[in-house]
């Protein structure tokens, strides 16, 4: 143990000479007046106790400092002197003469309070003299409750501008690719009162593997990334190790040939953290609507690892308002199996054994309010002439079109097929008489797998079906529409011969107006 400094009385042997004139000088009354009597020290000394975190709450060990205002003797200060609550004591150390410090580490896993005391009498000064009133007290408040750094900010709101996945949302629907197996919502390993999106990649897997993202199942989408408001948009992260690549993909839900990628590589590993991606450069007449995640990309694992997601933000697009269609409207804004005019809308194929997997209504928040609907077809079931869809006449009447010149549709699908630009045929039957239904028969040449308006001209149109005093194409034209029709014929039905599972097909049919 260190020592306060203490003052010892120092003995010397004089020699003979210098005694004898010592003692001249005394019997001369030499050197002066005689020195007065040495003044006893009877003042009790004074200590006060500070620490090393004023004004804050203590998350660790504090360093108590214990200052006298003059010299102490070391023998009669050690650490049993000094009384704790709300902590432990720990190594007790003499700086100087007149200053000592301890070491007090705060209860575990508590929040309160550190008290330290000195008694009256603890220590004492070179004089003996010892304190007489106790020091005053030193409190510290204190906190070692684990801080958990959960995947939950507490800042993932969705608003009218900002859109937020937490991950604890019923519906969303993710799906995997590449090999990954697992793709759910699980308890964060941080915080297993929060809920987040669990990936596992397996080893070996590919290199891309990864998983789309979706908050209406139909198509794959999610409400659109507002990039031209602000082309950041940050990820939750809890990853295995730092280094690791984060690649998060938006493209066109109808054209995934419409994308942008951005990378971005963690920092910390098992910890999370909110990695930003910058869409800089991205294509103002995209529409992206369709998020997917690629953990560890272009990477073949070793061995399974994974991956935690939380609080996807960003900017949503601003809803473009679209005007009216003008002339007649023949059909638009769509519900399941019928037009915002009345008209039973529908859709066929001619093999019933066509794998049908998709098929509804756009949602209420789309710009543009479509049906859609798609096969997947093979060389073993390709149909023997295509598939369709069609509108009836508000009310499921009969169109009055005579005042116009041409139909007007909006229509798309997925890029497997319109990607190829198909010829579409556009069918408009009129009402039947005698027995007879009157046809007439027009063409699209499909150029964009995004929502486009095509006109069909009637000029440009030809008789399909000929009736009695219906049989050109004015006559039927003014006769009135009962139908229209968009069909995907012969040739241009799109399939692989080597996916055995089938080829997509499949048409969004919007707006349809004579103008």
């Amino acid at each position: 143990m260190k020592y306060f400094t203490q003052q010892l009385p120092r003995q010397f042997a004089l020699t003979s000479s210098a005694l004898a004139a010592a003692l001249l000088l005394a019997a001369c009354g030499g050197g002066g007046s005689a020195t007065p009597p040495a003044v006893a020290d009877t003042t009790p000394p004074t200590v006060a106790i500070t620490d090393n975190v004023p004004g804050a709450t203590a998350t660790g060990d504090v360093i108590f400092t214990f200052t006298a205002n003059e010299a102490i003797t070391a023998a009669s200060f050690t650490a049993s002197d000094v009384t704790v609550a709300g902590g432990t004591k720990g190594a007790f150390t003499i700086v100087s003469s007149t200053v000592a410090t301890l070491v007090v580490t705060p209860t575990a896993n508590a929040a309160g309070t550190i008290t330290v005391d000195l008694a009256a009498g603890a220590v004492t000064d070179l004089a003996g003299n010892a304190n007489a009133v106790a020091a005053t007290q030193a409190t510290q408040a204190y906190n070692t409750v684990p801080v958990v750094v959960s995947g939950n900010t507490g800042t993932c709101t969705t608003t009218t501008t900002v859109n937020c996945f937490g991950f604890q949302e019923a519906a969303l629907a993710y799906t995997p690719f590449g090999d990954i197996a697992t793709a759910e919502m699980a308890n964060d390993p941080a915080d297993a009162a929060n809920k987040v999106l669990k990936i596992v990649k397996p080893a070996p897997s590919q290199p891309w593997a990864g998983v789309t993202i979706a908050s209406i199942a139909a198509d794959q989408s999610v409400p659109s990334f507002g990039l031209a408001t602000n082309k950041m948009v940050t990820l939750r992260v809890y990853s295995p190790a730092a280094g690791l690549p984060i690649l998060l993909k938006l493209e066109n839900a109808a054209n995934g040939a419409a994308n942008i990628e951005k990378s971005v590589n963690t920092t910390v590993a098992n910890a999370w953290e909110t990695l930003t991606f910058d869409y800089t450069g991205f294509n103002a007449a995209t529409v992206y609507n369709k998020v997917s995640v690629f953990p560890n990309f272009n990477t073949v694992e070793s061995s399974a690892k994974t991956y935690y997601f939380d609080e996807l933000k960003y900017t949503i697009a601003p809803t473009v308002v679209v005007p009216p269609p003008t002339g007649l409207v023949f059909g638009n804004n769509y519900g399941v199996n019928i037009s915002a005019q009345g008209g039973t809308t529908g859709r066929y194929v001619d093999d019933p054994n066509v794998n049908s997997p998709w098929d509804g209504v756009a949602a209420a928040t789309d710009t543009i309010r479509s049906f859609y609907f798609g096969y997947h077809m093979n060389s073993a079931t390709s149909p023997a002439w295509g598939f369709g869809g069609y509108v009836n006449a508000p009310s499921n009447g009969t169109a009055n079109v005579a005042a116009y010149s041409a139909a007007n549709l909006t229509v798309w699908g997925n890029t497997e097929l319109f990607n190829r630009n198909p010829t579409l045929t556009v069918i408009l039957v009129g009402p039947t008489t005698a027995g007879c239904t009157p046809k007439l028969k027009g063409t699209i040449a499909a150029n964009s797998s995004n929502p486009t308006a095509y006109t069909v001209a009637k000029t440009a149109m030809s008789v399909e079906v000929s009736c009695t005093n219906f049989n050109t194409v004015n006559t039927i034209w003014s006769g009135g529409v009962n139908e229209v029709h968009v069909q995907v014929l012969g040739n241009q039905v799109q399939y692989a011969t080597s996916n055995a599972s089938g080829f997509p097909n499949g048409l969004n049919i919007g707006p349809i107006t004579f103008q």
